[in-house]
């Protein structure tokens, strides 16, 4: 069956800007959110003051002064880390586990779905990082993070029969940029496009810094200051925390 959305689709969502309606040209990655209701989610379904911070790529050695940073301040994270960094960095895993953030899945070594066929990416990046997760953690996330955004439907509809949820983002700190970057860059890109229910992009691990710390510490404190409450992406989006 024909996918019945348009190639390009215009979404309608209330943000803060004069209370009014703001068209937001659709992507791929609101197409899969509008025809994979409840499955595929780019930010919370409703208006409350709350965000979810949402980090990629690690663990690594970002990750211990991210974690003491977030535990001073009060903040529970969600992290999508990668099968080969929970292996090498176990008790850097077991410690934020220990803290409350929550955790997804997002792939072995971080390949793009759309490149590789469906069966490769269940049984050489989702369930391979899923075990590890389960011998090094004792859980298997519910949630997927495709790496760079990209899935294909087919990739959905297996992630979905194994009542997986895949997660975007709404907000991208543009941490990851190497060059010519800095905190106050990266922080004010997330505060400059606050909105309720925000899912923000940031990372710790691969091309991201120490400038990734400073922007928390910032970020956190601006959006505070604002009345923002930060939660974990699973109470956002009300997920299972994992799937045994």
């Amino acid at each position: 069956m024909a996918d019945p959305l348009p190639a390009v689709k215009r979404i309608q969502k209330i943000r803060p800007v004069g209370g009014k309606l703001t068209n937001i040209p659709a992507n791929h990655k609101e197409r899969l959110v509008a025809k994979y209701h409840g499955v595929c989610h780019i930010e919370g379904p409703g208006f409350e003051k709350k965000l979810s911070l949402t980090f990629d790529d690690g663990p690594s050695n970002l990750t211990e002064p991210l974690l003491d940073l977030l535990t001073s301040l009060g903040v529970k994270a969600t992290f999508f880390w990668l099968g080969r960094n929970v292996k090498e960095f176990v008790n850097l895993g077991r410690r934020a586990y220990a803290e409350g953030h929550t955790f997804g899945n997002h792939s072995f070594d971080h390949p793009d779905f759309t490149k590789i066929g469906t069966d490769g990416v269940l049984r050489e990046q989702i369930r391979k990082t899923q075990l590890i997760y389960r011998d090094t953690l004792g859980i298997e996330p519910s949630l997927v993070r495709p790496p760079f955004g990209k899935v294909t439907d087919e990739q959905v509809e297996t992630l979905k029969h194994l009542g997986m949820k895949i997660v975007f983002w709404s907000i991208d700190s543009e941490d990851w940029i190497a060059e010519n970057n800095s905190a106050a860059s990266i922080s004010n890109r997330v505060v400059r496009i606050l909105h309720e229910e925000a899912i923000i992009l940031m990372h710790d691990g691969g091309s991201a810094s120490r400038d990734t710390i400073k922007a928390v510490r910032s970020i956190i404190t601006s959006c505070k200051a604002r009345g923002y409450e930060f939660v974990t992406v699973h109470d956002l989006i009300g997920a299972e925390k994992s799937l045994s």
